[in-house]
This record gives C-alpha cells, sequence and structure tokens, in this order.
C-alpha cells in the first residue's frame, strides 16, 4: 500500500507537471496575434519548439500536409492526449522515447499537435518500480533472516522449558520453568505456569503439613484408645463396665474425628483462595449473629457474652468469619469460669479493620501467648478441657486467608484476640 501511495504521487505529480506544460504552450500558440493564419501559426509552432528543450511540434494543413513542426506526419494518431514513442539516441533505449502530446482540430481543417519530452516521467516510473523491487527483496531477506534467527531464540527456550517441565515430572516440584526477563507473550505465559506451580506446591506443602500433623499427633489418642480396647478384651466384665469402656472409646473416637476435621479445615481454608466467596460484610450483624449462636453456651455456664460493633462494612468470607469468632467466643467460654464477661466487637482502625474478643478470665501467660498458635498446643491449665488444640490455628488461618493477622492483648485482668483485617 505505502509503494503503491508514494509511486501513484510521485509519478502522478510529475505527469501533471508535464501536461501542464503542454497545454500552457497550446495555449499561448492560439493566443499569438501572429497565429491568425498558417504561415504565422507556423511560424509560432517553429519558435516554441525552438525555444524550449525537450518540445516537439507538428502543424498540418488540410489535406495532412505539414506545415512546421519536428514531428512528421505519419506519427500523428488522432486529437486529444496522446504518447507517441520516437527512435531515441544509440546510446538509449532504441525505438522507447515517450512523448507527451496534445492535438486539436483547427478551424480551417487543419491540426496542431505540441509535446514534450516525458523521458524523465518515464524514467522515474522505472527507477521507482526498480528501488522497491530491490527494496521489498531485501525487507523479504531480512524478514527470513530475522524469523530464522527469531525462531531458533524461541525454539531454544521452549527446549528449557521443555527439559525444566521434565525435571518437575520428575519430582523436583521445586524447580521452575525458564523466563528471560522480556515480559513477552512467552515470559508471561511462563509466569502463569509457574504461578500454578507454586499454587501446586502451596497445596502438596498444606498436604505433607496435615500428613505429618496426623502422624505424630493422633498416635496418643489413637494408641489410648487401642489399649483400653485391649484392656476391655483381656478380661471378662460386667455390663456396666463394658458400656463405661465403650462410651470412653466413642468419647475419644469423637475427639480424633473432630481434629481429623479441624486439621482439613485449616488445610482447606490454607490452600484454596475462593475469591468469589469474599462479599461486603456489615460488621454489626456479624458480631449480632456470632453472639446469638453462642448466647446458650454462655448462659448454660453462668458467663455474660456481650457484643458491640461500630455500623461499617468490609470485604470478607462471613461464613469464615463467624467460624473464626465463633471459636475465639468458645475459647473463652470453655476456659474460663463462671460469672467471666465474654464482649465480642469489631471497630475500624485506620485502613484496617478491628474484629476483637475479650474476656475477664485468667488471661494467658505473656510467655505462652506465640506458643498457643502452634497446632495441638495446650496449656497446662486447660489439659483437662476438652479440645484438640487447634482453635487458635484455625483463626489464625481465616485471618490469613483475608490477609489480616491474629495477636493476643492482656486484657488486665483476662485475654484480647484482636484480629486486623483489610478493609477491601
Amino acid at each position: 500500500m505505502l509503494f503503491a501511495t508514494i509511486h501513484w504521487y510521485a509519478v502522478g505529480t510529475l505527469q501533471a507537471e508535464l501536461r501542464g506544460t503542454v497545454a500552457a504552450r497550446l495555449e499561448a500558440i492560439l493566443a499569438d496575434e501572429d497565429a491568425a493564419n498558417s504561415a504565422g501559426l507556423a511560424r509560432s509552432v517553429t519558435e516554441t519548439i525552438a525555444e524550449n528543450p525537450g518540445a516537439y511540434g507538428l502543424l498540418l494543413d488540410a489535406a495532412g500536409r505539414r506545415l512546421a513542426g519536428n514531428l512528421p506526419p505519419a506519427r500523428l494518431e488522432g486529437t486529444g492526449w496522446v504518447t507517441l514513442r520516437l527512435p531515441g539516441p544509440e546510446d538509449d533505449r532504441g525505438d522507447s522515447h515517450p512523448i507527451l502530446t496534445q492535438a486539436i482540430r483547427l478551424p480551417d481543417g487543419g491540426t496542431l499537435l505540441i509535446g514534450q519530452d516525458a523521458f524523465t516521467a518515464e524514467e522515474l516510473d522505472e527507477l521507482i518500480l526498480r528501488a522497491f523491487a530491490l527494496g521489498g527483496a531485501l525487507t523479504l531477506a531480512l524478514a527470513l533472516a530475522g524469523g530464522f534467527l527469531v525462531s531458533r531464540s524461541v525454539l531454544r527456550r521452549i527446549a528449557g522449558i521443555g527439559q525444566a517441565g521434565q525435571a518437575i515430572m520428575r519430582g523436583d516440584l521445586a524447580r521452575r520453568l525458564p523466563t528471560r526477563g522480556t515480559d513477552d507473550e512467552l515470559d508471561q505465559l511462563v509466569e502463569g505456569f509457574n504461578a500454578l506451580l507454586d499454587r501446586i506446591g502451596a497445596l502438596m506443602e498444606a498436604m505433607r503439613q496435615v500428613t505429618n500433623d496426623i502422624a505424630h499427633d493422633l498416635r496418643t489418642p489413637l494408641s489410648r484408645l487401642r489399649n483400653r480396647l485391649g484392656e476391655v478384651r483381656r478380661r471378662p466384665r460386667g455390663a456396666a463396665e463394658y458400656e463405661a469402656a465403650i462410651d470412653r472409646s466413642i468419647t475419644d473416637s469423637d475427639a480424633i474425628l473432630d481434629t481429623f476435621a479441624a486439621l482439613l479445615r485449616i488445610a482447606q481454608i490454607e490452600s484454596i483462595a475462593d475469591e468469589a466467596r469474599l462479599a461486603p460484610v456489615h460488621a454489626p450483624t456479624l458480631v449480632a449473629t456470632v453472639v446469638e449462636l453462642y448466647q446458650p453456651l454462655a448462659e448454660d455456664r453462668g458467663q455474660a457474652l456481650s457484643g458491640e460493633a461500630e455500623d461499617f462494612r468490609f470485604r470478607g468470607d462471613r461464613e469464615l468469619l463467624i467460624q473464626m469468632l465463633g471459636n475465639l467466643v468458645d475459647n473463652a467460654c470453655r476456659h474460663t469460669g463462671p460469672g467471666t464477661r465474654i464482649r465480642v466487637g469489631g471497630q475500624v482502625r485506620g485502613e484496617l479493620v478491628l474484629l476483637w474478643v475479650q474476656d475477664d478470665g485468667p488471661g494467658i501467660p505473656a510467655a505462652e501467648r506465640d506458643r498457643v498458635f502452634r497446632r495441638f498446643y495446650r496449656l497446662e491449665a486447660s489439659r483437662t478441657t476438652p479440645g484438640s488444640g487447634l482453635g487458635l490455628s484455625l483463626v489464625e488461618a481465616i485471618a490469613g486467608r483475608h490477609g489480616g493477622s491474629v495477636s493476643l492483648q492482656d486484657a488486665a485482668p483476662g485475654l484480647r484476640v484482636e484480629v486486623l483485617l483489610p478493609v477491601g
């Protein structure tokens, strides 16, 4: 398209100039006062040819005889615009010399023709064609060479990616596909695959953690359950003893199942980010829901449970947040005595959301506050209380799922658990 535009503009402009020159000369001849008769017209044609290099002319009478000019009568091919071709010099191109002419019919029946050498225009036309042919050939050659080099580079990168992929398939899950840092389409694709591998690695690590937790921390309750059943089997017992042993075994089994469920829930929260579940959460409604759910438990234990929250909304998973605050309230109910006051609240702190649960119970010693987030860790004073030691681990996992953090503060007296989350 660019070639056609340049060619059309350059050649067309020169052709228009030639036509303008020929037309102006023809008008000048006809406007000359001496051109009123054939003799005067012949003189004007002869003078025009002599004064303008490359000019051509021809004047014929009604019978077709030449009265003036430097073109043979036989070359005349009618009136209007005509391109004639005359033999060129020996060092030129033979019989291909172009002449742009305009011919008109005179009132007396004669014919007047004026022309100009158009060799320059035709030469320019051919020069442009040759230039673009050469340029096109060079462009094609460069394109082929560039394509070859680019394809070699891409193939080398693909080969490197393939080798890394084979290593990953053989079990090297820490390996990642190589990038060049150019942020091109292939780099973006590879980065997407690496992000996927990171996600898979996180899932594998979560499963490994769950497996380790099950292997190390469920061994004791399972061994205790087996020993109790073995003891019951070793000697005959009365019906009441059998029932008591079965009841204790059922209780232990339920505790083990609860622990399994808690571990799997923590792994699921830590490894699966379901953005579709995030929605605006009304803080007062969230707090009121938690208080309503755990009010019966608090009343049964002789404790006072209340809620308070500023009127604001933030983005989060409502079900997980209810579970998180519920775990904190449940811990407060179970690990404090009758008469304890437990409060649940929410407020905006700068660009963050603060959710908290506070009680005026015995609290947690400062030296133990970091340890209680470890899975299965239990304070000495709470070992006789039912539980798996996973409550705060679950709270921390839910807070992390929302991009937040958990901290334990001294409520003097009691404990205050604060969860900081981003507003959006």
